[in-house]
């Protein structure tokens, strides 16, 4: 029969080592937990993060944006106004005085200089932000953008729009227009195209955009790239704006070099 002190020496050590497993057994349960409560909160930070970038992007666009129009109907209303006023009252002066040749000369290099003018801030109004995309639609402002690549010879392109009965937001027709225009300036500038197909649909649930060309292209996997560089600030402001407008874009190139971008946006994000 075993010693009383050697038994009980014994029944120390296998408490002990239960213990000491039991509390090993809890610290390794508490390390587990507390590291996927750490993954979890650091995913949470960065998702918190990334919407707040987004949504810090979006107001900043959304104020450039309204001063944008602020300027470009200042420039189409009011300075255009004045300038017409001016022209107005040089050809009554002209019509009313009896000028010697050389003053009828000046007032008529005048009359040409406002006019010259007038088209120049037109010009730079259209730039900033179209008026008749606020007053006319979409499809009025891309048609006269288009016509006017249309006629520098660079691009042959031909535009077919199917839009919804109903306008869009004011944001969206501006996003989309923004959209479609850098596309098109980066097809201008790397895309070697000569003939570009532009189109515009819609569903019940979207509005699409189609562009075809032949030419240089782009994949996804190479606009991600270009997304990661410096810079490419054509493709991020896309980028930023397909956000906004919670729609996907798609960039494809065949082996026989035609190429497509395809654009898919929610209607329920642009529709009042």
């Amino acid at each position: 029969m075993e010693h009383p002190e050697k038994i009980h020496f014994l029944e120390l050590v296998i408490t002990t080592s239960c213990v000491l497993m039991l509390i090993s057994i809890a610290f390794i349960l508490l390390y587990k937990f507390y590291t996927k409560r750490l993954k979890r909160e650091q995913s949470l930070l960065r998702e918190t993060q990334i919407n707040f970038d987004r949504e810090l992007n979006e107001a900043t666009v959304k104020a450039e944006e309204k001063e944008r129009l602020s300027i470009a109907m200042d420039l189409h209303d009011e300075i255009g106004g004045l300038l017409l006023v001016s022209k107005l009252n040089i050809l009554n002066a002209k019509a009313l005085s009896n000028a010697s040749h050389e003053q009828a000369e000046i007032l008529e290099e005048t009359i040409v200089l406002i006019e010259k003018t007038a088209e120049a801030i037109r010009q730079i109004s259209n730039r900033v932000l179209p008026p008749s995309l606020v007053k006319m639609g979409l499809e009025v402002a891309l048609t006269e953008f288009i016509q006017s690549v249309n006629l520098t010879k660079r691009l042959d392109i031909d535009f077919h729009a199917d839009m919804p009965v109903n306008r869009l937001t004011l944001d969206a027709e501006l996003n989309v227009y923004r959209i479609i225009k850098e596309c098109i300036n980066n097809i201008l500038k790397h895309g070697n195209a000569s003939k570009l197909l532009l189109e515009m649909q819609h569903d019940k649930a979207h509005l699409h955009l189609y562009f075809y060309y032949l030419g240089i292209g782009l994949k996804n996997e190479d606009v991600k790239r270009l997304l990661m560089q410096k810079n490419g600030n054509g493709l991020k402001s896309i980028q930023s704006r397909i956000q906004q407008l919670k729609a996907t874009i798609d960039y494809q190139v065949s082996s026989d070099k035609q190429n497509h971008i395809r654009i898919k946006i929610p209607l329920h994000e642009i529709q009042h």
